[in-house]
């Protein structure tokens, strides 16, 4: 869980802070992510290629799985995986992070 503070001051840093003490990562800059989600940096090669994607969790073994053959819409992945909207939605967000899969447009998703 991350949280990114705001003023001290203001009515809409209650929730942030809150997350802070109950233990979110600050975030200060993108880096701070990078460095936790252990993300390749500009430069470092890929942790995946096409051929090797491995998932690191089990909702990351099942996208992987559905998108090994071709591109799908997310609303398919979510039907034929059986996880949460949420939960497809920030796998595919990771995954898209970590360079292994990409969002082609209007929400198609396929392996890189």
């Amino acid at each position: 869980m991350f949280a990114v503070p705001g003023p001290i001051t203001s009515p809409y840093s209650k929730g942030p802070f809150k997350l802070l003490k109950n233990g979110a990562k600050l975030v200060e800059s993108v880096e701070d992510i990078i460095d936790e989600l252990r993300l390749p940096k500009q430069g470092d090669p890929l942790k995946a290629t096409p051929f090797e994607a491995k998932g690191e969790t089990k909702e990351e073994e099942k996208i992987l799985a559905l998108l090994s053959d071709r591109q799908r819409h997310i609303d398919e992945i979510v039907r034929e995986s059986g996880l949460t909207i949420a939960s497809v939605a920030a796998t595919l967000t990771l995954l898209e992070m970590k360079g292994v899969v990409k969002d082609y447009g209007e929400k198609e998703y396929g392996i890189t």
